[in-house]
């Protein structure tokens, strides 16, 4: 149970925070990650495959932007992902989620993140 108000907590839904930064998108990177979900394109390691498919540089696999969770990328007052709901995080259930892109992810880019509230 949280030790908030329900109201307390309605009047959170809509706010946003920064919760990741300086999230560096790194070749080897990607390539591993790419590997390890067995997406053994060459599209994600290989700057000629990239060109011949219409990309302006290497791109990194949709889910990657997922690795921008690990702490390393957390802003320093941002504790868990963003939001004090004051539930204990071994009795949530990730309800949902949802990703905006406005382009590709590509090697090179240096990434922030935004959480939005969107319901409680």
């Amino acid at each position: 149970m949280p030790n908030r108000a329900i109201e307390e907590l309605e009047a959170m839904v809509g706010d946003s925070r920064v919760t990741v930064e300086e999230f560096r998108i790194e070749p080897g990177k990607v390539e591993e990650f790419a590997r390890a979900i067995t997406a053994e394109d060459p599209l994600f390691r290989d700057e000629t495959a990239a060109a011949e498919r219409g990309y302006d540089r290497v791109p990194a696999p949709l889910i990657y932007s997922q690795v921008g969770r690990f702490p390393r990328y957390t802003p320093a007052d941002v504790d868990g992902k963003g939001f004090d709901l004051a539930f204990q995080p071994e009795y949530v259930i990730h309800g949902e989620q949802a990703h905006e892109y406005e382009r590709p992810i590509y090697v090179g880019d240096v990434l922030e993140g935004t959480t939005t509230l969107a319901d409680v």
